[in-house]
């Protein structure tokens, strides 16, 4: 039985998420918070209060799942911009108040155009979109910092460096799944998250606070049906392992366990990739660098035979570093069926939980 709890996490200062581990060059900060923030979260305020067999269950197994919280937008929860859409160069594909992608100005180069090609294509990068078309960038701003000399109190000697950061006032939706776990230890993990939190670097100098309230499970997504096809919408980035245990950045069909005959499709796939260690303030090093597919990439397979439902529901979450967010895909979305999105409402928005 799979359990979903949804949170609203608002920056009440600016948070520091950096994108890289560099420690020379412009830094730059990942415009979401990472779901391994709000494990390392949950893991501060439980991980010695449970035995070991649940600590692994929680923090370790894939069973629970800390999502990434990506921006929260006219109270909708939001999706990457998916790298298949494409506007033609020198054309705006939002609309004048830039708030909403324009359907009929967006589209697939991969689906078939019938008439004369209007100009030269160009990939939208970047930002969050809604299934209504609304599209969202996330506020970051950049701060000049020294470090203090202690013993004069003053600016120490080549000490200067900066930082890019979230900006506060801006709200993510997060989300806790799990899977097999008891009704307990869930609402223990809910509990774990919920309240005023300290997230990202420079925890102690001005930055990093938020405070996360649970919400009402928004509303699923449609999808459609492509007996022949299936359509992955990276929602996170994906880790894949091969069949000799080497990270791969190749979406072989046997990776998600599809028909064999199952081929990928190359042609209508769009795909970027990165390369990163995480930190982790516990053992104050970098774990493993992981290769992945990153959020955002379409991946397109032309099946042997239609899938069952089974096997569907099983491609939401795949690969590597569950537990941390990592292998959300959203499957078959109405969204990128045609040529052009359909874009389309919600039911209700999320409410806050009371």
């Amino acid at each position: 039985m799979r359990r979903e709890q949804s949170f609203l996490v608002k920056l009440t200062q600016d948070v520091i998420v950096s994108a890289s581990s560099a420690s020379e060059g412009h830094h730059r900060s990942l415009d979401y918070l990472p779901g391994s923030l709000f494990l390392g979260l949950a893991a501060t305020r439980g991980y010695a209060e449970l035995s070991p067999a649940d600590s692994w269950t929680v923090f370790h197994s894939g069973k629970v799942r800390f999502l990434d919280a990506l921006p929260y937008i006219e109270g909708q929860p939001s999706h990457p911009m998916p790298l298949s859409f494409h506007s033609y160069k020198g054309e705006q594909a939002l609309n004048d108040k830039k708030t909403m992608l324009e359907a009929d100005k967006v589209f697939d180069p991969s689906m078939r155009l019938d008439g004369t090609q209007a100009g030269q294509p160009r990939q939208l990068r970047g930002g969050y979109i809604t299934h209504a078309g609304a599209m969202n960038q996330p506020k970051l701003n950049y701060r000049m910092k020294t470090a203090i000399d202690p013993s004069k109190g003053r600016a120490a000697k080549s000490q200067l460096f900066s930082y890019q950061a979230l900006e506060s006032g801006q709200q993510f939706l997060l989300t806790l799944q799990a899977d097999s776990v008891s009704e307990k230890l869930f609402e223990t993990s809910v509990k774990w998250l919920t309240g005023a939190a300290q997230l990202g670097r420079s925890r102690t100098a001005q930055y990093g606070g938020v405070t996360i309230t649970p919400l009402e499970a928004p509303k699923l997504a449609s999808t459609s049906n492509q007996p022949k096809t299936l359509t992955l919408w990276l929602q996170s980035d994906l880790a894949l392992m091969d069949s000799l245990g080497q990270p791969s950045l190749t979406p072989h069909p046997y990776l998600f366990d599809l028909p064999p005959g199952s081929q990928w499709s190359v042609e209508s796939s769009f795909i970027r990739t990165r390369r990163y260690s995480q930190y982790n303030a516990k053992r104050r090093c970098f774990d493993t660098e992981r290769h992945v597919i990153c959020r955002g990439s379409v991946l397109r397979f032309d099946l042997s035979q239609p899938l069952t439902k089974k096997v569907l529901d099983a491609l939401n979450v795949q690969g590597l570093y569950q537990e941390s967010g990592l292998g959300q895909m959203s499957v078959n979305s109405t969204i990128l069926a045609h040529r052009h999105p359909s874009f389309s409402k919600l039911a209700s928005n999320p409410k806050l939980s009371t």
